[in-house]
């Protein structure tokens, strides 16, 4: 990915939006940082047990809270969670700039479809904002 580092930094408002959604997708990427390293711990222990001959019931009952199926679920959930306030934050600030869904869609790898969705959770009209008249 290029970055363009000669250019100056962007007067950014307090209340933006995506910069705050950002913010929080970093926590939720710390945290899980934290569960993976735990995930990988316990999925490396869980397959020693069954290697030293344990069936996969006595495996499981060894599987000390939190399980690791229940650790790879709030993670994974998680990161739903906070990609869903990035995309939302997004589009509702391209938007609110005056793109089009179709170039937002672009922008976000998502459809068109899914950017009308998106705005619509907002409280966003999810219509396109009317082209200019010449």
């Amino acid at each position: 990915m290029a970055m363009d580092t000669d250019r100056p930094p962007v007067s950014v408002p307090n209340d933006d939006d995506v910069l705050a959604a950002l913010a929080d997708a970093v926590a939720h990427l710390e945290e899980n940082r934290e569960r993976t390293e735990l995930a990988i711990s316990k999925a490396e222990a869980l397959a020693r047990l069954r290697r030293e001959g344990l069936s996969w019931e006595e495996v499981l009952q060894e599987d000390e809270s939190p399980r690791l199926t229940t650790v790879l679920a709030e993670g994974t959930q998680a990161m739903i969670q906070a990609n869903s306030r990035v995309r939302r934050a997004l589009a509702a600030t391209l938007h609110a700039g005056g793109l089009s869904m179709e170039r937002i869609g672009q922008l976000l790898a998502i459809s068109r479809q899914r950017v009308s969705a998106v705005l619509k959770e907002t409280g966003g009209p999810g219509t396109d904002p009317p082209e200019p008249s010449p």
